[in-house]
Order: structure tokens, then sequence, then C-alpha cells
């Protein structure tokens, strides 16, 4: 690579950046082709056009949030919306009794392909007591764009132990590797139904006292900011 002329005036778009490549022999010779650029820590790039999928290398998570207080909570098991501290409020959900509502997730065009996805559940409790949480997720998926229906549903169970004073902790509890779901079967621009439950009547549920359910997430793993096509086949 020849020696680097200094700027005069900084490139503002993409073919701009590649005339100033060219003056200094980057890339391939009579090309606008780019050597690799590595940048670190934080990037800022404005007024830049790309064309083509921008994808991502490595590992990079993101979420989806479903908010409980906006999910679905009819019926006799509904959670009962009180008081968790001061005057903040969020669904209780009993220690005795099965609370559920239910939740509906959109997997962005962000999501790599034949990937899992890991459900997990904010919450918190509001005593000082101890034992173990148990909750339940039961889900159904189905790809979009009229490529299938919706199988019969499967239930996948988190649970966590709080063996001491967690009064008012967030506690963000995941499922495990071996339950994780999705490689092959969830794809963008698909539907995950949901119903969150506390499984109160198990024998594994030993917290004695009512926590309080904040949000369903799932994290996945992002391959690109965006996918070539919006609808299937996406890639």
């Amino acid at each position: 690579m020849a020696g680097l002329r200094p700027f005069r005036n900084i490139p503002r778009n993409l073919s701009e950046w590649a005339s100033w490549c060219q003056r200094q022999d980057i890339g391939e010779a009579n090309s606008s082709e780019f050597e690799t650029i590595a940048v670190s820590d934080n990037a800022v790039i404005n007024d830049m056009t790309v064309t083509g999928q921008i994808t991502t290398t490595g590992d990079g998570w993101e979420d989806i949030t479903a908010d409980l207080s906006a999910g679905k909570a009819v019926g006799a098991n509904a959670p009962t919306w009180a008081a968790f501290r001061n005057g903040i409020s969020a669904y209780r959900f009993h220690q005795t009794t099965m609370n559920e509502l239910w939740v509906t997730f959109h997997i962005t065009h962000q999501y790599r392909k034949n990937t899992d996805i890991y459900p997990h559940i904010h919450w918190a409790p509001n005593t000082t007591s101890t034992g173990t949480v148990r909750w339940g997720i039961e889900y159904t998926f189905a790809k979009g764009h009229d490529q299938e229906a919706f199988p019969a549903s499967t239930t996948i169970y988190l649970e966590h132990t709080i063996a001491s004073n967690k009064q008012y902790q967030h506690i963000i509890t995941e499922t495990s590797e071996a339950a994780a779901f999705g490689a092959g079967d969830i794809e963008i621009d698909g539907l995950l139904l949901c119903r969150i439950f506390r499984d109160a009547g198990n024998a594994a549920d030993t917290f004695p006292d009512p926590v309080f359910a904040l949000t369903a997430d799932i994290h996945f793993e992002v391959g690109q900011i965006t996918s070539p096509n919006k609808s299937a086949p996406f890639f």
C-alpha cells in the first residue's frame, strides 16, 4: 500500500471514499475495492450510502421484549395487578394458584437464520422469603407469508432459587441451552405465540409468596442489519 496522503477534504459519502482510496492505492489497481477496514471503539459514519446487505460476524445478541403489563390476562387464572413498590404496580403471580397471561413475539429481520432463541423472564419478589420460583412458557411458532400453520404447543420450564433476601431484586431467569429452540425452524417475520405462567402448583415451586413478572423476552443472535428481501425467501 502506498503511503497515505493527508485528508484535505474529508470524504462525505461512499463515492468520495472510493475516489480517495483509489488515490491512496487502496484495494486493487484502478478499482474502488476497499481492503479490510477494522474499526475499534465507537465509529460514527454519516451520509454514507451502502449498496447491498450489511452482515455481522461473530456472536452478537439482541432482545425482543414483550411488556407483560400489556399482555392479555383474563379469567380465573389471571394475575392480579397490584402494588409492587410504593406507587409502582405490576402483575402479581400467586404462590399457590397458577396465574397466566398471553403475549406474542414478532421475529425481526436481524435474526441470524438457523440459530436458537432463548426465552427469559424479568421478575422480582417484594418480600424477603427464600425458595424456588418455577415459571412456564407454553409456545407455538409459525413462519409468515402463508408458509405454515401453527403446530401443537410446547412447554418449557424455568426455575430460579432465591437462597437469601432478594427483596425488590431484578431477576432474569432464562431457558437453559438444552431447552433453547429454533435452529432451522424460527424465521424472520414469524410469530411466536406464548402463554406465560407461574407453575405454582408444582412441587418444585417452593417460594412461599407472590412474585411480580415484569417482561418476557427472547435473546437471539443477530446476523444482519436488514434482510435482502422483505418477504420469504428472505435471503
